[in-house]
Formats: C-alpha cells, sequence, structure tokens
C-alpha cells in the first residue's frame, strides 16, 4: 500500500524504474528546496492508492448508505512541529550533560523546505550530527506509527515539512498567557484574521497545489497526527474543518501516538441508539451566566432522555460518573491553566480538576466533550487535560484550543443533544466524527444568524432567515457544497439584513476554536453499520469480475 505501482490505464512501471523515477526527483529535490517536488510525488502515490476505493465505487461493488458519502478512506496527515514548550524541560544532570543538552535544545530550530530540506541554525560537526539524527529518529517513528494508524482503513499518509521556530511568531498570539487578552472583547473582533495569517502562512510552508487541489475536489475524512491547529490550515480562503471532518492526535507527548493506536485496535466502540440514555452533562459551575442555560439544557434533558448534575466538587463528579457510568460525558464549566506545571485544568465549583486527578481517579468515558475554555491551548503547554482522558481509555475528547463564549459554547453543545437524538437512531452520519464536525461546522451558520437577528435592523425578515438558516444547514451536509456555503454566507446575510456591510467579519469564529482529539473516525453509529450492512452483500464482492 505504499503507493510503489501503477494502475489503470498505462503500462506497469518495473521496480528498476520506479527506482529510478524516485531517484531523478529525489535530486531536483534538493536543486529546487523551495519547490513541492517531493509532495508531488506522494500524492502521486496517494492518488494510486486511491484508485481502489474509486474503483469500488465505479464497479457498484459498495452500495453508500447516502450518495454524499465519502467514497475515499480517511487522509492520515503528519505535520511534524518542534513544540517551543520543550525548551521548558530542565537538564537532569547539570555537571556533565549542559552541552549536550542545549544541543538538543537547538536542534528544535530544525525545519524543512517545501521539499523536505533540513534547514538548521546549529553550529559545529558534532552539532549538526547530533541534530540530523535526532530529526531522523523521529521522522522515522512519526512514519511507522502512521503506517500503523493507516492500517485501520488503508489510508494513504501524507506527512508535511517539519515546522518550527519559523512559525512561533503566528503560533505565539494564541500563547497560554495572552488567553485573558483574547478574551476582551475589542481583540476577539481581530482574532478572525490572526487565525487566518497563522492557515494561510502554515499552507504555504506545508502542501503544495496538487495536495491542495486534492483536499478540494476529494471527499474524505482527515487524520492528524501534530500539535498544530490544522483545522486552521488555508484552503484557497476557506479553513480544513469548514470543508473536512478532521480528527486530530498530539504529538506532544510522542508516546500518545502510539498509545492511541493501540487503544483503538484493543478497544471497539460504536455508539448506540440509546446514546442519549447514557449521556451525563455535568455543570460546574453556579454562576448567574451558566445557569441561564442550564435551564433549557434541563428542558431538553426531560424530552431526550439524558441526565444532568450539578458537581461543585471533584468527589461529587466521581459519585456522578460512577453512579450513571456515561457513554458521552459532557462538561459544562470554566477551564484555565496553571503556568508553573504547563498543564491545563476544568473548574468544579472552586476545585480544579487536573490530569492528574482524572488519572488517579480513574474519570472515564468513550466520548467526552468539554464546554469550556482553552482546555488544550495550542502554545504554551504540554499536560493538556484533553489528554489526560486518553490515559483512562477515552476514545474522543471534544476540546478547545482558546477562550469560548458562554452562550455560543452552551447552545453548541445544546445543538449537539439536540441532533443526537435523530443521529443515533437513523442512520445519517457514518461515524461520530463526521456527526461532531456537522454540528460544529453548522455552528458557523448559527452563530451569524443569531448575531443578525440581535441587530436592529428592520429589513431583516425573521421567516425568510430561518429558512435561509435551514437550507444552509442541509447543504452542509454534503462535502460538495461546503466551499459554496461558505463563499455565499456573507452574501446571503447582506441581503437578509438590507446591507452593503460585511457581516461575517464581526462574527467571532467560535467553531474553529474546538478540536477533536481521538481516532473518533473509527467510532462507528450502530444504526448506521446496521443500514449500510442491510445494502451490501459480501458475495458481490466473490463474484464481481473487474480489472485494475
Amino acid at each position: 500500500m505504499l503507493g510503489n505501482f501503477t494502475c489503470g490505464k498505462g503500462k506497469e512501471s518495473t521496480m528498476e524504474e520506479l527506482i529510478e523515477l524516485h531517484s531523478n526527483e529525489s535530486k531536483k529535490a534538493f536543486k529546487e528546496p523551495n519547490s513541492f517536488t517531493r509532495m508531488d510525488m506522494i500524492s502521486r502515490e496517494i492518488k494510486k492508492i486511491d484508485y481502489f476505493s474509486f474503483l469500488l465505487s465505479k464497479e457498484k461493488l459498495i452500495t453508500p448508505v447516502h450518495e454524499i458519502n465519502p467514497i475515499f478512506s480517511p487522509l492520515i496527515i503528519v505535520a511534524p512541529f518542534h513544540n517551543p514548550d520543550i525548551r521548558h524541560i530542565k537538564s537532569a544532570n547539570q555537571n556533565g550533560e549542559d552541552e549536550i543538552f542545549k544541543t538538543f535544545l537547538r536542534s528544535l530550530d530544525i525545519e524543512q523546505t517545501q521539499n523536505y530540506i533540513g534547514n538548521s541554525l546549529t553550529h559545529g560537526e558534532d552539532a549538526v550530527k547530533l541534530t540530523g539524527q535526532l530529526a531522523k529518529s523521529k521522522n522515522e517513528y512519526l512514519d511507522n506509527v502512521s503506517l500503523l494508524h493507516a492500517s485501520f482503513d488503508f489510508s494513504p499518509i501524507l506527512r508535511l515539512p517539519s515546522q518550527g521556530k519559523s512559525i512561533y511568531r503566528n503560533l505565539s498570539f494564541f500563547r497560554t498567557e495572552a488567553l485573558g487578552a483574547i478574551s476582551q472583547p475589542k481583540n476577539r473582533k481581530n482574532i478572525k484574521k490572526t487565525i487566518s495569517r497563522f492557515g494561510h502562512d502554515l499552507a504555504k510552508r506545508t502542501i503544495s497545489e496538487k495536495v491542495k487541489q486534492s483536499l478540494i475536489t476529494k471527499n474524505r475524512q482527515i487524520v492528524a497526527l501534530t500539535d498544530l491547529p490544522i483545522e486552521w490550515l488555508d484552503i484557497d480562503g476557506i479553513p480544513l474543518s469548514f470543508t473536512h471532518d478532521v480528527c486530530r492526535i498530539p504529538e506532544t507527548s510522542l508516546h500518545g501516538l502510539l498509545a492511541s493506536f493501540t487503544t483503538n485496535e484493543q478497544l471497539e466502540y460504536s455508539v448506540p441508539t440509546d446514546i442519549l440514555e447514557k449521556t451525563l452533562v455535568i455543570y460546574g459551575s453556579d454562576e448567574p451566566a451558566f445557569k441561564v442555560w442550564q435551564n433549557p439544557v434541563n428542558a431538553l434533558s426531560r424530552t431526550h432522555g439524558f441526565t444532568t448534575q450539578v458537581c461543585l466538587s471533584v468527589d461529587d463528579m466521581v459519585q456522578a460518573i460512577e453512579k450513571f457510568k456515561p457513554d458521552l460525558l459532557i462538561f459544562d464549566c470554566h477551564g484555565g491553566y496553571d503556568a508553573n506545571t504547563n498543564s491545563s485544568y476544568l473548574l468544579l465549583g472552586d476545585e480544579q480538576l487536573t490530569g492528574e486527578k482524572i488519572v488517579e481517579r480513574n474519570i472515564h468515558a468513550p466520548l467526552i466533550f468539554l464546554s469550556a475554555c482553552n482546555t488544550a491551548p495550542t502554545y504554551g503547554t504540554i499536560n493538556t487535560i484533553a489528554n489526560a482522558f486518553f490515559q483512562t481509555q477515552c476514545l474522543s475528547v471534544t476540546t478547545t484550543y482558546l477562550p469560548i463564549n458562554i452562550s455560543t459554547g452552551s447552545i453548541l453543545y445544546l445543538r449537539l443533544l439536540n441532533n443526537l437524538k435523530m443521529a443515533s437512531t437513523e442512520a445519517i452520519h457514518q461515524n461520530w466524527l463526521e456527526f461532531v464536525s456537522y454540528v460544529i461546522r453548522t455552528s458557523a451558520v448559527s452563530d451569524a444568524y443569531t448575531f443578525l437577528s440581535k441587530t436592529d435592523n428592520k429589513h431583516i425578515d425573521s421567516p425568510k432567515a430561518a429558512l435561509s438558516q435551514a437550507k444552509s444547514f442541509n447543504q452542509l451536509m454534503s462535502f460538495y457544497n461546503r466551499r459554496r456555503v461558505f463563499k455565499e454566507l456573507d452574501q446571503t446575510l447582506r441581503k437578509l439584513s438590507g446591507t452593503e456591510e460585511q457581516v461575517l467579519s464581526k462574527i467571532i469564529p467560535e467553531y474553529l476554536f474546538y478540536s477533536n482529539l481521538g481516532r473518533s473516525d473509527l467510532i462507528k453509529f450502530d444504526v448506521y453499520v446496521d443500514k449500510y450492512d442491510q445494502l451490501n452483500d459480501n458475495t458481490k464482492l466473490k463474484t464481481k469480475k473487474f480489472t485494475l
């Protein structure tokens, strides 16, 4: 499945011809370090692997539940990043290994050009040798772990050039010590431009035009192995997470990448039809701003069957989890970070729920949703509260990069609970990643129409606006409509409000503040699997004759 073959039309290449082709293109890459020659080679191999999925669809060997379902297996994207927080590590031996440790820290300056050519500021023969060995070892590890993750669905793999110091500046706007400033209304208005600038820079440095076009045209989910907010990657002016379902496995610490594989290999979980009866919402605050939204959540719980509990201490929360044993656990509370330990936490009343307490008290559920601020920041913390849940064998954690507004955050998880009633009983979404991504993606539209309804504009036709919003929700179910919906949304809002001013520029894009951690693409809905099995008879694969 490495792609070292030809398929479809054309003459089959010999191994010697393939080796010569790769050798010639590698030489070209060294001569042109800032071109994407090597990535385009990888893109060509991905296209070959995708041909098998295309063939299954073309020959009608598989009947999809819906025509809009992806026909391609998830793409594994590895985006190596030299996390600046590693510099906080102190040398274990101050007497004999200072120079080696300093050299190690300098090795973090190593980056790769667009053609995967190392670019380091390190000086000295020994230093260059050490940093080269470190870079090689890390990339080999990432390649091997990505191959394991690819084995679940025979996924193609794309490793992007390693990034580090050059993008620290753009990413530093989201550092933990700046999160308080980001929360201020005057600064939150600029967050969209800052995210867009980062996404554009990341795309320019890491993906070729061929890869970009492949992402635009191929309906598939994305599994990213990275610390970077890959959801912000700019694909011709549109963030990756608006067009694609993206789940992410943090690169730091490295063992977590392998642990995620082994957990998903050993544990099988699918979303049952009675998932709402196995859902627990933890209220971690009794502040008025939170309590305003707890009333509608409680009202929904009476019709949908999920449970809510006020837990203003860790002990209260542990007792609630032991009593109800939820499959889906939602935390509605404050989130924060501890600069001394470089870790984030949840706040239950006045008590911090840290990663250590999660492991110590064995707090777990297959599915976790954190409706709290900056639970997995992009810069300035290593031990995130989100990562801690995976140590207790959770499978999927929806977390946040940045501070979220209490109102918009509450509306989002309210919509998730409301939509889950239908998603768990009708074959709509194939997996948990698709479902959560859809809810988060449509929140961009929901927030825009909510903002519009609060303006003092007499031209707004409320019934027409509601119909327009529902139409956008339906269209966003299909991958092939999402780019158009994104591009036309501002124009639609202008028509409804009767103004020529841009509307979207005034709205904080909180849908970009969320990240889905873990292999949520592997968590299927029971109702969807049953429908798929009804439509597909495996004997077709045994009797159908076809040629590559």
